[in-house]
């Protein structure tokens, strides 16, 4: 999904969907086995390899240089193998031109030129969904896949003629309309159909690739924003940081990191359960009459948890007084607990402010120092007259910066699967980052799977840094970059890219600093 960001504009959305590829009615199957198999070997290889690493374990079982090797040739072996998958899951899922074009907001496109090149191939399918039948839409989709044409392409009448053949009379009917074809198709067999849209689809294939020439010579020439209109809703003050892809994965592939494919490196892309989720929080921005395109965070509303338990010492060390200088930056005073145990007052306030942010650095998602309970009972429901009123009272943005802080799990998901086999959800995943979104929070930062505490304590200053960077110019229209941004941008100060630096993804909006 991609939205333009402005309240305004919140029916503005274009929604994608993208089918697998591979032979009809097993898509599933051939994801399963191309990226999920391989994800949970490596997620269980670095789990054990982790497991039990507490810093005075590292100091007893590590002291010997030849034992410290062979544990980082292995830690490094493992981050190799989960860059290849997330790879593979582009080149085989999304390659198609169209596909990665259209999944990256065009403002990337616009403001960031040469810096995108998706691979041409056709492994990948997809299909705008527009208000109709879609049923009929995907079962189309399985078959139907619109190159965008360049110049210099022919159109092969024979090819697209097989194509439009597997199609069914509605789909193609409904295409018709679609293109604006006025005539009337009720008499009409499937043949003439048939013939009537690779008639119809040929001569706008000849139009699209004169107009695709002239666009080509616009985007080459020096001044090419002042003489094409912006694009998506895209406003030509925004900065390109505040296009954002909106990923809705279904319960299996919600724990895959497409976010750390090459096509959205350093791209804002955050991921919800379902579109609610996302309008939600839009609609609870535009009842508020604000001014703002999106939701945000006051750099004097932040609060920290840093190292509740008092096991992390390194964390507390170094964390700790790297915040107190991005605060002083910032011309603020941040309140934070370091080494201690929150109180579940300074935990509800903390996620109760407007425009603030909770950071949490320690074990987990924080469940010790606030239960999911405590903050799924901050969404207050009650009746009025006939209706259900609800009040949905987390207003701050979270940042979760503990191992599987992001992991959302079914209930029914086995403890073990040593086969790989393909198993059935009966109920959906679910997580503390989801508590946070739907007792109201904007936007939550979680780990995906467990993590190493110094290279994500590198990730998390880096992510605070950028987020709360210096102040722009008060009289300039560029804005600091959204906090989903900042969560791309700060992968590559993680020693391990991926297998560390691919945990931390965005759930909810990406919100973005006020001044």
């Amino acid at each position: 999904l991609q939205s333009n960001g402005s309240h305004q504009r919140i029916q503005n959305i274009t929604t994608i969907c993208v089918f697998p590829g591979g032979a009809k009615n097993s898509q599933h199957a051939d994801v399963h086995t191309d990226l999920l198999i391989p994800l949970d070997s490596i997620i269980e290889r670095s789990r054990k390899q982790l497991s039990g690493m507490s810093e005075e374990a590292q100091q007893l079982e590590y002291t010997e240089e030849s034992a410290r090797r062979k544990w980082w040739q292995e830690r490094h072996r493992i981050d190799e193998d989960l860059e290849s998958l997330v790879q593979l899951a582009e080149q085989k899922y999304f390659g198609h031109r169209q596909v990665s074009e259209r999944l990256i907001p065009v403002g990337y496109v616009e403001c960031c030129p040469g810096d995108f090149s998706p691979s041409d191939n056709s492994s990948s399918e997809c299909s705008d969904l527009a208000r109709g039948n879609l049923e009929s839409r995907f079962d189309a989709a399985e078959h139907d896949c619109v190159h965008p044409p360049k110049v210099g392409d022919t159109f092969d009448d024979e090819v697209e003629r097989e194509n439009v053949k597997k199609l069914t009379v509605s789909v193609i009917k409904e295409r018709l309309n679609e293109i604006g074809y006025e005539g009337k198709l009720s008499k009409l067999r499937k043949a003439e159909l048939i013939e009537l849209l690779v008639s119809i689809m040929k001569d706008r294939f000849s139009s699209d690739t004169v107009h695709r020439g002239q666009d080509e010579v616009i985007q080459r020439s020096p001044d090419h924003h002042s003489m094409t209109p912006s694009r998506v809703g895209s406003d030509p003050t925004m900065c390109c940081d505040h296009h954002c892809t909106v990923l809705i994965l279904d319960e299996h592939l919600q724990r895959f990191p497409f976010e750390s494919m090459p096509m959205f490196d350093k791209k804002a892309v955050t991921r919800v359960p379902s579109l609610p989720f996302l309008l939600a929080s839009l609609n609870e921005m535009k009842s508020r009459g604000l001014s703002h395109e999106l939701p945000g965070v006051h750099p004097h509303k932040v609060k920290c948890v840093i190292d509740p338990e008092c096991n992390l010492t390194e964390t507390a060390l170094n964390i700790g007084p790297a915040l107190d200088a991005i605060a002083k930056k910032n011309d603020c005073t941040w309140e934070s607990v370091i080494g201690a145990k929150p109180s579940l007052d300074f935990m509800t306030k903390s996620i109760s402010e407007q425009d603030g942010l909770l950071l949490y650095c320690g074990h987990g998602g924080g469940e010790m120092v606030i239960s999911r309970k405590n903050i799924e009972d901050m969404m207050v429901v009650s009746s009025n007259h006939d209706s259900l009123q609800f009040q949905r009272g987390c207003k701050s943005a979270v940042v979760l910066m503990g191992c599987s802080s992001g992991k959302l799990q079914s209930v029914n998901t086995p403890r073990e699967n040593p086969s790989g086999s393909f198993y059935e959800i009966l109920y959906e995943p679910e997580g503390i980052a989801l508590s946070y979104i739907v007792a109201g929070a904007p936007c939550v930062v979680g780990n995906l799977w467990d993590v190493t505490d110094r290279d994500i304590d590198r990730y998390c200053l880096t992510l605070m840094e950028n987020f709360f960077g210096d102040c722009e110019d008060a009289g300039s229209s560029k804005q600091s970059p959204s906090l989903a941004k900042c969560v791309a941008d700060a992968r590559s100060a993680c020693k391990l890219r991926y297998i560390v630096g691919s945990a931390p993804v965005c759930y909810g909006i990406p919100v973005v600093r006020y001044r």
